[in-house]
């Protein structure tokens, strides 16, 4: 393995990720620790790499539509549930009364477009599960980027910062 040999700690990689175009990032941990002893937050490379992290289990959108605190409003609700991964991972749902495939697929592209606008801005260690309603594939998602700011913002899991153009 790589060892710093002139250096009292040696190194070793524990993750080494490709970043498009030509960026490689190395995640070190000192030899001898077990890799659960350090961890790195894969929240700060979800929002460095403009990706959404996304909720695909079955069991975790159960737990969060059981569990977790729903905030609605006429174009989408909100379930808001603390993690323990110490990152926000986003679902997003549209049930068949929104329309048929191609409507769905339009809700969930508005959804996913207004919380992109917002991400730099929400608190990690959250699911955050959107749920589509009949006025979403109509509307915007910059008039749905703000009923989500507010839902957000009622949740206490947004941060103060700049608003969105």
């Amino acid at each position: 393995m790589w060892g710093l040999s002139s250096c009292r700690l040696s190194l070793m990689p524990l993750k080494v990720t490709l970043v498009w175009p030509f960026f490689v990032y190395a995640f070190f941990l000192p030899a001898g620790k077990p890799a659960h002893y350090f961890t790195y937050s894969c929240y700060v490379m979800a929002v460095f790499m403009e990706k959404i992290l996304p909720i695909t289990r079955n069991n975790d959108f159960r737990r969060a539509y059981k569990r977790g605190k729903s905030h609605v409003s006429p174009l989408l609700v909100a379930y808001v549930l603390k993690n323990r991964l110490g990152c926000t991972r986003v679902g997003i749902t549209t049930s068949k009364k929104i329309g048929n495939a191609v409507v769905r697929s339009r809700a969930r592209r508005v959804l996913r477009e207004a919380y992109r606008g917002l991400i730099g801005r929400v608190k990690p260690g959250y699911d955050l599960v959107f749920v589509a309603r009949g006025r979403t594939p109509a509307a915007k998602s910059t008039q749905v980027q703000r009923h989500m700011e507010r839902q957000l913002m009622a949740a206490g899991i947004l941060e103060e910062g700049e608003k969105p153009c």
